[in-house]
């Protein structure tokens, strides 16, 4: 099948058939070479379809969600190869609901909610616009003082585990207040870091808003236009 597809895109059949192999070995996939795509998992067959679509050299990649199926360590190499084409100069519109990925691979973004452009622009500015109001904290003890601080309306707390947590602040609060207040409540602080939100972040805080907007009787909704 992969061969098929390479000749249909212009490709002779010992050319297609040689891409083919070297995509699958790089792939770890060799050993499927002759099975149907219906026998393969569904890992494999988002391996295979991300192949087809590389294997006649294109200048112009689209993919949609191309990580769906993966494990993490196939996530990984499929990652490494598509920072790999970007490196040579291939432009490639990439579209996931995870911003984790966006964060890595993208240069520049455009966040669409119900079919409207909220944002866009470089990965850089977008992060720059809404700035340095997230901190980024390792501690040993007790977590309560976050809860605490969240109650009070400082901070929004947007990753938390069980001696981590990564918060928003909210309403002008200085850093140094949550700081104080780990002071207070932990044993022990290993990391207090204040940075740029996460696109994450930036995704969550975009669409809440724009789902408040919607919910007001007299709102409407805000285009974006952009222009070369």
């Amino acid at each position: 099948q992969l061969v098929y597809l390479g000749e249909l895109k212009g490709l002779r059949r010992a050319e297609a058939r040689r891409r083919a192999m070297t995509w699958l070995e790089r792939f770890e996939a060799r050993s499927w070479w002759g099975r149907k795509t219906e026998e393969l998992s569904k890992g494999m067959q988002q391996k295979v379809q991300f192949i087809a679509t590389i294997l006649h050299d294109p200048d112009l990649l689209i993919l949609d969600e191309p990580f769906g199926g993966l494990d993490p360590l196939n996530a990984e190499l499929l990652q490494e190869v598509i920072l790999e084409l970007k490196e040579q100069g291939r432009t490639i519109l990439f579209a996931s609901h995870r911003m984790e990925q966006v964060e890595q691979l993208c240069d520049d973004i455009c966040l669409i909610s119900n079919g409207e452009i909220l944002l866009q622009g470089s990965l850089r500015d977008v992060k720059r616009q809404f700035g340095r109001d997230t901190v980024l904290i390792d501690f040993v003890g007790d977590d309560a003082f976050l809860d605490r601080l969240a109650e009070e309306g400082r901070i929004r707390i947007s990753v938390r585990s069980r001696h981590h947590a990564e918060v928003r602040l909210l309403g002008g609060t200085p850093p140094r207040d949550v700081l104080e207040a780990a002071l207070q409540a932990t044993s022990e602080i290993t990391r207090f870091e204040v940075v740029e939100p996460s696109m994450r972040e930036i995704f969550v805080s975009v669409v809440s808003g724009q789902q408040a907007d919607d919910a007001l009787p007299d709102s409407h909704p805000a285009h974006t236009r952009a222009g070369a």
